[in-house]
This record gives structure tokens, C-alpha cells and sequence, in this order.
């Protein structure tokens, strides 16, 4: 009886480290960003993880197709979230072009008001359809983890 209370807690010291030391956890930051942490070890997933998570996640053929979708979606997100707020700062370059010339010409600035419409409009477009990818992405960066925690559990049970 005390053999099996003794292996009963040597296994469960075990798993503790196990879970400690193989296993990713999240947490947030103060800014309410996602942190990732494995092997003591923190990483914002905003902007992509570092080489040993990323390294980490690619040892599993399935965690590492899970941890490829959420790069592309990230990399996509934030060409697009970023692209798209550039479009909407530069939109208003043509309204103030007709402003800054010596002789105002009304018809000029009817046009230029439409670009620049037109263009911060496209450009709040393209934010928005950003932030969705790169939200999809984190999804992605989710499942990716879960599957690595998975297969890392199995080879414990080993």
C-alpha cells in the first residue's frame, strides 16, 4: 500500500515537471495580447513566436501544417492591417494638393475630394479584412498548440 502511494506520487511529481517543462501554456500580457509561454520562455503572438516555439511546434507533422496556416494568416493580417492604415494616413494628399497651389480651381478639388474618399475608404477596407485574417491566424496558432501538447502527452504515456 505505501509502495503504491510512493510511485502513485513520484509519477505525479513527474507529470507536474513534465507539464512545467514540454508542454505550452498561455497567459496575457498587460496589454491584453496573448503570451505564449514553453520552457520558460515568453512570446507575444502578434507579430510571430520565437525560433524555439516555432521550432517546437514543426517537430509534429500536424502541429507543425497547424503552426504554417497561422503564419501565412499573420503575415497576410498584418500586410493588410498595415497596408491598409498607410492608404488611409496618404489618402489625404490629393485634397490638400489643390490647396497648397496659388490659383484654387473648384472642379480640381470636387475630384480630389472623391480620391480621397475613395481611398480612405479602400484603406479601412483593407484594416478590417486584416484584422479577420490575422485573428483566423491566431485560431490557427491555437490548434497548432493543442495538437503539439497532444502528441507530447502521448509519448508520455509511452
Amino acid at each position: 500500500m505505501v509502495a503504491q502511494e510512493i510511485e502513485s506520487e513520484i509519477r505525479n511529481t513527474n507529470l507536474v515537471q513534465f507539464y512545467d517543462s514540454e508542454l505550452f501554456t498561455w497567459n496575457y500580457n498587460m496589454f491584453g495580447d496573448l503570451t505564449l509561454n514553453y520552457r520558460n520562455i515568453n512570446s507575444g503572438i502578434s507579430f510571430g513566436i520565437n525560433d524555439t516555439m516555432k521550432n517546437a511546434l514543426l517537430e509534429f507533422l500536424d502541429s507543425g501544417q497547424a503552426y504554417n496556416s497561422y503564419r501565412k494568416k499573420n503575415i497576410a493580417g498584418n500586410i493588410l492591417i498595415n497596408g491598409g492604415l498607410a492608404i488611409v494616413l496618404s489618402s489625404y494628399i490629393p485634397l490638400y494638393d489643390n490647396l497648397l497651389m496659388l490659383n484654387f480651381d473648384q472642379n480640381k478639388y470636387d475630384s480630389n475630394i472623391r480620391w480621397t474618399i475613395g481611398l480612405a475608404a479602400s484603406g479601412l477596407i483593407s484594416t478590417i479584412i486584416g484584422s479577420f485574417i490575422s485573428t483566423s491566424g491566431t485560431e490557427s496558432l491555437f490548434n497548432s498548440v493543442n495538437l503539439f501538447n497532444r502528441n507530447k502527452a502521448r509519448e508520455l504515456s509511452k
